[in-house]
């Protein structure tokens, strides 16, 4: 197999190490956008984040230096030239290397723009912070708020596992902190609780 057909399949496995390496962030999203259930599926996905990045990182790696050095081609004279691989092979590598880098960053970046988009002020918002335990990580802070966000009259939810905790803002006339509760608990692997409850207090 020549150096720049490799390099394809490399970076094509990389873009897809880096998807799988977000998806506990983009499934939720995802789902939520077409109106179904089953955000709390993606979590799987969290567990291996570092796992499935490093393998993002080296199989990127090997792609660029196949894609980038130079390979000896045999004449029919018997003579050789050295000449790099493609422009479409470079082109591949830099696209799926365009690819991870949004994905891995996915994470980090959804909660801005969330805000930005969502940033019209409602006259009867209310702000409430639920407790949610078994977070522990930025992949579950986007779980949590898409649970959270899928509730009818809910503006903008930011959760935060070092704190167990996401902060809600909803219209009370349209939804409930029971139902924000309840959907948390309902559709993903963590477990809220109601504020100022007995069971919500830390053990």
């Amino acid at each position: 197999m020549r150096a720049g057909m490799k390099a394809r399949w490399l970076s094509a496995g990389g873009a897809m190490s880096a998807i799988l390496a977000s998806l506990c962030c983009l499934g939720p999203v995802l789902l939520s956008a077409a109106g179904m259930a089953g955000i709390g599926a993606f979590s799987f996905f969290e567990n291996y984040r570092p796992l499935l990045i490093a393998v993002t990182v080296f199989t990127l790696v090997v792609a660029f230096v196949l894609v980038y050095q130079k390979s000896k081609s045999t004449c029919p004279d018997g003579s050789c030239r050295i000449e790099p691989s493609g422009r479409r092979s470079r082109a591949a590598v830099w696209a799926a290397t365009l690819v991870a880098a949004v994905s891995i960053a996915y994470p980090y970046l959804r909660g801005t723009a969330y805000d930005r988009v969502h940033s019209a002020a409602r006259p009867s918002v209310k702000q409430m912070e639920i407790e949610v335990r078994g977070m522990t990580c930025v992949g579950c802070n986007a779980n949590v708020e898409s649970a959270a966000q899928s509730v009818d009259g809910v503006i903008r939810a930011r959760a935060d596992f070092r704190l167990n905790s996401v902060t809600v803002e909803f219209d009370p006339a349209e939804a409930t902190v029971e139902q924000i509760v309840d959907r948390i608990s309902a559709t993903t692997v963590y477990r809220a609780f109601m504020p100022d409850s007995t069971s919500n207090k830390p053990r």
